[in-house]
């Protein structure tokens, strides 16, 4: 409707609320985009950077993602390092790190 957006009960949505809408959206893509040169730690840490939280509750963030996955011991390793499957883990955890932050 004249390139605005609307939500679901069809009411025009603010800046603030499109863009919690859009962080809150995310796609998994088989290829892994895992930053060559960053740890796997680095790698998840990367997006919360963006988010307005402290180190201290990125790191916390970042080792509960890797707790999910049984990659813990995993997280001063380089992706080139990692298994595929072990990449397909670490990736879930880099996109879905920024969902459920408050």
């Amino acid at each position: 409707k004249n390139g605005c957006a609307y939500d679901a009960q069809g009411r025009k949505m603010t800046e603030k609320k499109l863009g919690a809408m859009r962080r809150s959206i995310g796609m998994i893509f088989q290829h892994f985009n895992l930053l060559d040169r960053s740890t796997v730690f680095e790698n998840i840490a990367y997006p919360l950077q963006y988010t307005g939280m402290k180190k201290e509750e990125i790191s916390a963030r970042v080792f509960e993602l890797l707790d999910l996955v049984d990659l813990r011991e995993k997280a001063n390793v380089y992706p080139s390092q990692l298994s595929g499957g072990q990449q397909q883990r670490r990736m879930r955890r880099k996109r879905f790190s920024t969902f459920c932050v408050t």
